[in-house]
């Protein structure tokens, strides 16, 4: 019969040491690859304010030529928010993280938005403070036409691919999404894409929108998605900022269809 020798005892010791470690070492990585359904992503939203001026006011008239001079005095060249999309079981919400006061009366309407949006009813629920006065509106999730393309880059850690889109009537957007992240929404009202958007882009109006951080959530509870304020429809608010800001100041009536975000 087979004695087992003191060098079988550390021969097997070896190969069930090793064999923790390949399962550990594997096990890790297969969890890295692991799609994350529920997390929070942290955002800097960026907004080049004196290229915004000039697509504010009619540079072609002696007032607005002034008020794009005095303004662009009177404002550093960007601002810069932070904001929070929290996700998790197919619904996302966005919102202010740290309030910033701008000078530039566009980022300023937007600077506290939030956002609730339902992924698999394609509804949202947003919130917007216009002159310290809170409005809410209940609406379909944002209708965005995207063509996806090879190019990719890194954001956050994670591989993102490229996407360009248009929405409302002719308003280009390029976004950045994640395959890594299951859901398919974004920052604001963005969505429609097979991944999470980690990067957005509209070079018309100067603005983006990139996550910097992306990390567990704390807590399994539900997203808040109630908001305080007056309801209004989508429709409405480029009636009611006319009448809000125009008295206060002369701005391009068609950026009003534009300020959402």
């Amino acid at each position: 019969m087979y004695k087992e020798t003191k060098n079988d005892m550390i021969n097997i010791q070896r190969i069930v040491l090793i064999t923790i470690a390949l399962l550990f070492f594997f096990g890790d990585s297969h969890g890295q690859q692991n799609v994350s359904t529920s997390g929070i992503i942290q955002f800097q939203k960026k907004v080049n304010n004196h290229a915004q001026f000039k697509n504010m006011f009619d540079d072609q008239t002696p007032q607005g030529k002034r008020l794009i001079d005095n303004f662009t005095k009177m404002t550093e060249p960007f601002d810069t928010f932070y904001f929070s999309l929290e996700y998790a079981d197919n619904n996302t919400l966005y919102k202010s993280e740290e309030y910033v006061e701008s000078r530039n009366i566009l980022s300023e309407i937007t600077a506290q938005n939030a956002v609730f949006t339902d992924l698999d009813q394609k509804h949202a629920i947003s919130a917007m403070t216009i002159f310290d006065k809170k409005i809410n509106m209940d609406e379909k999730t944002m209708s965005i036409k995207w063509k996806l393309t090879d190019e990719t880059r890194n954001i956050a850690g994670y591989n993102c691919i490229r996407a360009n889109g248009v929405f409302g009537d002719s308003i280009y957007v390029v976004a950045f999404y994640t395959e890594d992240i299951a859901l398919s929404g974004g920052p604001e009202h963005f969505n429609g894409l097979p991944g999470m958007i980690l990067g957005i882009a509209l070079p018309h109006d100067h603005v983006t929108w990139f996550a910097t951080k992306v990390y567990k959530r704390s807590t399994s509870g539900p997203l808040q998605r109630e908001f305080g304020g007056a309801k209004i429809s989508r429709s409405e608010i480029p009636g009611y900022l006319k009448k809000a800001v125009i008295p206060k100041i002369k701005i391009k009536e068609e950026m009003f269809d534009r300020i959402m975000y």
